[in-house]
């Protein structure tokens, strides 16, 4: 719910950026876990409980700052119908006194979704209007696990012991690896907003999708040439890179986007359900098929990354600079004129 909570405090023009920090800060928390993970530091059997503890010291310390942060003036004020509140938590968040344009939105999407209010997850399921909407979740946050990145995750640690001999250049091989993809994600703050969010999905995907692929064929051709493992380990950082690019956070972003505020979080709710079901899915086909396929069974999830790709190039818009209603409308209208179109071809 973080992408979700941040998304919704965020200005338009920023709200991209301000929503990538969260795999931002996610990536810097997993580059220092590694850090500490060191034998040398915390990652031995004298330590280990010090080091576990550690997550307990943050989570009690963030739980005071957390009184600090405000309601997100969206649900202040079209869930709470509280326009003062909202108002105060503007201003504080934006520090300064005139935020009546940003005021005057939130009154007009609250007018424009007076029909959506307490929606659930079984409401918005039949709910017609919203049936392109709640596709795009599904294929989104379905894509994102059968992008290839469970099977990524399993052949990472062979590959590397393949590679290195001591476990110390592992170990250096990860903070490497983590290091770049912080770099990846720092890359993406300062260009979600500036080129969009649709390129940089099908980027993500396009890359996952190759590399799928070329890792498949270069794990089969290791049998017969043990320096094809240096291309295995290419192809695996292509495959993160293109997971970071991607599938790992645009597609909460534009979950959060193409909802209004009262069938956000129930969006939110099932695109999670979504996304747990298949990563079980996907590592279930993973783990059972690789004795019996090989490095093969990364081929049987590939269709579905590529109808995923496609599915984004043929129905997903751009929602960079866009408020929530505009992108609303916005789809409605290309759902109309899709509907006339199909209307017209079945006539003729």
């Amino acid at each position: 719910m973080i992408p979700l909570y941040v998304g919704e405090l965020a200005p338009v023009s920023l709200r991209g950026a301000f929503t990538i920090m969260y795999i931002l800060f996610f990536t810097v928390g997993i580059l220092l876990a590694q850090i500490l993970s060191n034998p040398n530091i915390l990652g031995n059997k004298k330590h280990l409980p010090v080091m576990l503890g550690l997550t307990g010291i943050v989570a009690f310390f963030n739980i005071p700052l957390l009184f600090l942060c405000p309601d997100s003036p969206r649900y202040l004020l079209i869930q709470k119908n509280n326009e003062e509140k909202a108002r105060r938590a503007l201003r504080m968040l934006r520090n300064k006194v005139d935020v009546e344009n940003e005021i005057e939105e939130l009154q007009k999407e609250a007018k424009y979704e007076i029909h959506e209010k307490s929606m659930t997850i079984y409401s918005l399921l039949k709910n017609h209007s919203l049936r392109r909407q709640v596709i795009t979740v599904v294929i989104l946050l379905g894509g994102q696990q059968f992008s290839g990145i469970i099977g990524c995750y399993f052949y990472l640690e062979k590959i590397y012991r393949s590679l290195l001999s001591e476990e110390s250049h592992i170990f250096y091989m990860n903070l490497s690896v983590t290091s770049w993809l912080l770099v990846v994600a720092s890359i993406m703050i300062c260009l979600v907003d500036y080129v969009g969010r649709r390129f940089l999905l099908l980027l993500g995907f396009l890359i996952c999708s190759v590399a799928c692929v070329l890792l498949t064929l270069t794990l089969e051709l290791q049998i017969m040439e043990s320096r094809v493992i240096y291309l295995s380990a290419v192809f695996i950082i292509a495959m993160l890179t293109g997971y970071m690019l991607g599938p790992a956070i645009i597609t909460y972003l534009v979950t959060l986007e193409i909802f209004l505020q009262s069938s956000r979080a129930t969006a939110f709710t099932l695109g999670g359900i979504v996304n747990w079901v298949t990563r079980c899915i996907a590592a279930v086909i993973i783990l059972r098929l690789e004795p019996l396929t090989g490095p093969y069974n990364l081929l049987i999830l590939w269709p579905l990354c590529m109808v995923t790709f496609i599915y984004i190039s043929a129905v997903v818009p751009e929602t960079a600079g866009m408020t929530f209603l505009e992108i609303r409308q916005s789809m409605e209208f290309q759902a109309n004129e899709d509907k006339e179109q199909r209307d017209r071809e079945s006539d003729s």
